[in-house]
């Protein structure tokens, strides 16, 4: 995705969720999509509830509105919700204010602002496929500690991770 596309995107999410109202009983993840939709993202979230513990630290890449992050939050895990655009960030953290171990930063995947070696896991619903596979594996492999997991799901045949 070159620059302009992903400022197109970013514009779109932003606008998204300014628009965007949740319901007092909203359905996140796999309980939000159709059945027939459901069965990675169900893979998705037993993933994470096997393999992700308190403590651990999490980095979730384009976490957009939240929709997949309250699988995360549940494993009581410390969670950095990452994404380019800001307005679903803030959504995010107000939805899920309730949760003392969530985090945002607004950023682009493709250069993540962190150190090296800093999470004991990385995990991404869908969202891959807006950064360039090289760059994204790059910053992937970086952030992650020794013997870190990446969950991931997406769509998208061209990245290698898939």
């Amino acid at each position: 995705m070159d620059k302009k596309d992903k400022l197109i995107e970013r514009d779109r999410y932003n606008l998204k969720a300014k628009l965007f109202k949740i319901k007092d009983k909203a359905l996140f993840g796999s309980q939000s999509m159709p059945l027939y939709l459901a069965e990675p993202y169900l893979f998705y979230e037993s993933s994470i509830k096997k393999l992700i513990t308190d403590g651990m630290r999490v980095l979730e890449l384009g976490s957009g509105l939240g929709e997949h992050t309250k699988v995360l939050l549940d494993t009581s895990a410390e969670i950095t919700a990452l994404d380019i655009s800001i307005n679903s960030l803030k959504l995010l953290k107000t939805n899920f204010s309730n949760y003392s171990n969530l985090k945002i930063c607004e950023a682009d995947m493709e250069n993540l602002p962190f150190e090296d070696n800093i999470f004991d896991a990385v995990c991404c619903s869908g969202s891959l496929s807006y950064g360039s596979p090289d760059l994204v594996d790059k910053e992937i492999s970086r952030v992650l500690c020794h013997g870190g997991i990446l969950i991931c799901v997406d769509s998208l045949n061209h990245n290698l991770l898939y």
